[in-house]
């Protein structure tokens, strides 16, 4: 029972620390366009056959999408997502055909 409080307590907070603003600029641009290549590499060496792990990745791109976006910084959540999408189907076409 403890713990399933302690686990409540731990998400709550953790939800109240993401809920500010990040005042992110157009700046940040260049910074979401490296980290959207860096996560489409790291999407890229997943093992075609482990399709959780493939499935908890892409579910982390949204959630970073989403993230800057609800911090207002909507030029850097779509530098991120282009350069994402960018970089798997430069590398990977099969793979980018199938999840975009």
């Amino acid at each position: 029972m403890m713990k399933k409080y302690g686990l409540i307590l731990m998400m709550a907070v953790a939800g109240l620390g993401s809920c500010s603003p990040k005042n992110e600029t157009p700046a940040d641009v260049p910074q979401a366009t490296e980290r959207g290549h860096s996560d489409a590499q790291a999407l890229l060496n997943i093992p075609a056959d482990n399709v959780a792990e493939l499935h908890s990745a892409l579910l982390s791109v949204k959630a970073r999408e989403w993230e800057m976006r609800r911090g207002g910084n909507g030029p850097g959540a779509d530098a991120y997502i282009i350069a994402f999408k960018e970089y798997v189907a430069s590398r990977n076409k099969a793979l980018a055909d199938e999840i975009f």
